[in-house]
């Protein structure tokens, strides 16, 4: 079984295949991200967007949907597909389609593609 599927597997939180397939990447090995868990969780460690939640609209001229959402959840945060009361950000790009009305709605807070680069990147 390749690696990137058995963290998928696994059920970690987060962790979709997207994400174990990077980690695979980034880490090479099984023993070097069960390394980096134990030390995160030695020392309670969290990202800058810990308990941060976004969602995109729109096209991103600099990312895919898939890369933007994958550099959220690097830094902690968490991105969602559908809009709700718990949402931190909109990051919307060019034509953005109705959560972009929806967020409005419920005064999220807007980003456009440079803000959300002068917050992540």
């Amino acid at each position: 079984m390749l690696l990137y599927r058995f963290l998928f597997r696994f059920g970690i939180p987060e962790v979709g295949g997207n994400v174990a397939q990077d980690l695979v990447r980034h880490f090479g090995s099984l023993q070097k991200v069960r390394a980096v868990g134990r030390d995160r969780d030695a020392y309670g460690s969290e990202g800058e967007l810990a308990a941060l939640i976004f969602v995109f609209t729109g096209t991103l001229e600099a990312f895919t949907r898939e890369d933007a959402e994958a550099l959220v959840e690097t830094h902690d945060g968490r991105a969602t597909s559908s809009v709700s009361g718990n949402i931190d950000y909109r990051a919307a790009g060019t034509e953005p389609g109705s959560k972009h009305e929806q967020a409005r709605e419920r005064t999220v807070t807007l980003l456009d593609q440079t803000g959300f680069c002068e917050l992540l990147c």
